[in-house]
């Protein structure tokens, strides 16, 4: 088993790692960051009109799981038939899980404030996995929604779909989301190499990023890694968000 993180402000909804100095969601909204940030970073709602059968979003950095959770729920809320969508399977990648305990402390808060979530959050909490190194795939919501929990070091991941014969001419990831904690304080998460990783299940022209983080440095190694990027307004406290596309690589 996995040591648990240490995390305090989970009663009132605004987890914070003593150990990072770091939040692990925005203490003025986090549904509201989530969806703003990731969500529209990476126009989800296109994603549901595909006419592949399956559509892959991967997470670097899980922490509460809240960014996943969203994302299944705005995608069984789309106005196409669930017969026509395509299943969407998401992948994260978590060096210290969360524990039971601390998932319903969290998403008590979260449902208090989201209604709308009651459902979602339950089903999540429901199918957590133990913390375990490894991988874990359960399904979220039944033909709709599965999701895949690399517990480990984010290269973990990067390996987990190499073994599964997963390239950018075979099955790429169709978007990324990049969570870690800030690069100044987690800087193993935003290294060239995970970028260059990230590029090597990334399709040119079609997958897509998106980040909290606007980091020069972080700006710098995505784009050498061949991602085009794209400076966007943010969400209080945030003044600016990233989202892009992969371009290839070489010159444009």
């Amino acid at each position: 088993m996995m040591d648990a993180p240490h995390i305090t402000n989970l009663i009132l909804g605004q987890p914070y790692a003593p150990d990072f100095d770091d939040v692990y969601t925005s203490t003025t909204g986090g549904v509201e960051q989530s969806r703003h940030v990731f969500i529209e970073g990476i126009e989800l709602a296109t994603l549901a009109h595909k006419t592949t059968p399956r559509v892959q979003i991967a997470e670097l950095g899980v922490g509460s799981g809240l960014n996943l959770l969203l994302t299944a729920h705005t995608w069984i809320q789309q106005d196409c038939l669930p017969a026509l969508t395509p299943v969407l399977h998401l992948y994260g990648v978590e060096a210290a899980p969360w524990t039971m305990d601390q998932l319903a402390q969290y998403y008590a808060h979260v449902v208090a404030q989201h209604p709308e979530l009651t459902e979602i959050a339950a089903q999540w909490q429901a199918v957590y996995p133990p913390r375990m190194e490894g991988a874990h795939t359960l399904c979220l919501v039944p033909q709709r929604v599965w999701v895949t929990l690399v517990w480990g070091d984010v290269m973990e991941l990067f390996e987990h779909l190499d073994h599964h014969g997963m390239t950018a001419d075979n099955n790429p990831m169709d978007a990324w989301y990049l969570d870690g904690f800030a690069p100044s304080k987690n800087p193993a998460m935003w290294t060239p190499e995970v970028f260059e990783a990230m590029s090597t299940f990334s399709q040119p022209h079609h997958t897509r990023l998106a980040t909290y983080t606007v980091a020069s440095e972080v700006r710098r190694n995505l784009t050498t890694a061949g991602f085009a990027l794209t400076q966007r307004p943010g969400l209080p406290p945030k003044r600016e968000c990233l989202s892009g596309v992969f371009r290839g690589q070489g010159p444009l």
